[in-house]
């Protein structure tokens, strides 16, 4: 069975490698003899990383070649019809889906968020894109009203969750920690130097942070209403002005978790520099883009809070029963806070302007420090429930393959 997949791969973002790693791993399970092949902005590295053909996304008859005789296309997990992040992203991932349709190639939505879509014109071609889909799945109830106000009936949406939750550990190992060393993906001879640093870390507590910039920002900081947040600090010297009041007494260390490093690195940098001492720096022989889904469920892991302005921040946090605060006004995070059955106080800051927001975010830190042990177990049981949705997200897209009835 050819099946081949769509999504924003092969650009270092630990989220979506995360998100194809999981697809592939629960199509392989339930149908050993699947063929992937992947579009990705660096089909050389992504076959390599993920054992599996892939051909280059932006190349007309490469995706038409591989079309021709396909039994399935799979829009693949992440936000990919949205215009948040501009207009391109509706038009390429929804002619995408238009494309195989006319080729006789039915189309499965695999556990996507779906919005914010702002523009009319965008909103009218991810409708149709929708509607010529056999199936469509969301991995939340926001994005699964959002696609209905699209124009999907009911009976060809489904609710599960995030692929990324399908990695989680099963309900026997809910709260135990993840075995270490295990960063295997640094690539040849960086293996050693990764486990040695993993096993480094200090031995005390860790508080993990990911930031991401603004949109439209390289900074971090605002674009609207001048060119800096309104206390005049960059977000991330903000936050380390905050957690550095607070890690004398915790007796804690700060990691720096750049999900998509070249669009975190910066951001991150000026955290540690902000922190100084208080900062663990990732060493120069370990590449954050180099590693896995499963090496960095092993560092969250090792984390004993988080702090994430990305979802899969959040998301990794979850699988690997960490109590997290996540930041900023971004729709997917409350919606995760909800499927994880947790409460937004604390667990959500949203609103990041002005220096009250620094309160509730020290606010919401202290809440959650002081409660990490009795929070952790009700995380991670959030995310197990959540692992069973996603992992019926391959069930449902190998029955709208081409030929499944039969």
């Amino acid at each position: 069975m050819k099946v081949v997949i769509s999504g924003y791969y092969g650009f270092d973002n630990a989220g979506d490698e995360a998100v194809l790693t999981a697809m592939l791993a629960q199509l392989h399970r339930l149908h050993p003899g699947v063929r992937p092949v992947v579009l990705s902005s660096r089909p050389e590295k992504t076959a390599r990383r993920h054992r599996v053909d892939a051909i280059p996304r932006l190349s007309p008859g490469a995706v038409a070649r591989v079309l021709r005789g396909a039994d399935l296309f799979i829009s693949g997990g992440g936000t990919l019809l949205q215009d948040a992040t501009g207009w391109g992203s509706v038009p390429y991932y929804g002619g995408l889906m238009l494309w195989a349709r006319r080729l006789g190639v039915p189309v499965f939505v695999y556990a996507q968020g779906i919005g914010p879509l702002r523009r009319p014109a965008l909103r009218r071609l991810a409708g149709r894109a929708l509607a010529g889909a056999a199936a469509v799945t969301v991995r939340d109830r926001a994005s699964a009203a959002a696609a209905q106000e699209l124009g999907v009936p009911a009976e060809r949406l489904a609710v599960t969750a995030d692929p990324v939750f399908g990695l989680a550990p099963g309900p026997a190992e809910i709260g135990a920690r993840f075995p270490g060393p295990a960063l295997r993906a640094c690539g040849p001879g960086r293996e050693e130097a990764a486990a040695r640093w993993l096993a480094a870390l200090p031995p005390g507590p860790l508080i993990g942070v990911s930031l991401r910039p603004w949109p439209g920002s390289a900074t971090g900081q605002r674009p609207r209403g001048g060119d800096s947040i309104p206390d005049g600090l960059s977000l991330a010297e903000r936050v380390a002005a905050l957690l550095k009041s607070r890690l004398v007494g915790c007796e804690a260390r700060v990691l720096p978790l750049p999900l998509y490093p070249s669009q975190d690195g910066p951001l991150l940098e000026r955290l540690v520099a902000a922190l100084g001492p208080y900062a663990v720096a990732w060493p120069e022989e370990v590449s954050p883009a180099d590693l896995s889904p499963w090496d960095w469920l092993e560092l969250f892991g090792r984390l004993d809070l988080c702090l994430t302005m990305r979802l899969h921040g959040l998301i990794f946090a979850a699988c690997a029963g960490v109590p997290f605060v996540a930041l900023g006004d971004d729709p997917k995070l409350a919606g995760h806070v909800v499927e994880l059955g947790l409460p937004q106080d604390p667990f959500l800051v949203p609103g990041l302007d002005g220096p009250e927001a620094t309160d509730r975010v020290a606010a919401a830190v202290a809440a959650l420090w002081h409660q990490r042990a009795a929070w952790g177990p009700t995380v991670a049981a959030g995310a197990a429930r959540l692992a069973q949705r996603a992992r019926a997200t391959a069930r449902y897209a190998l029955a709208a393959a081409k030929g499944a009835a039969a």
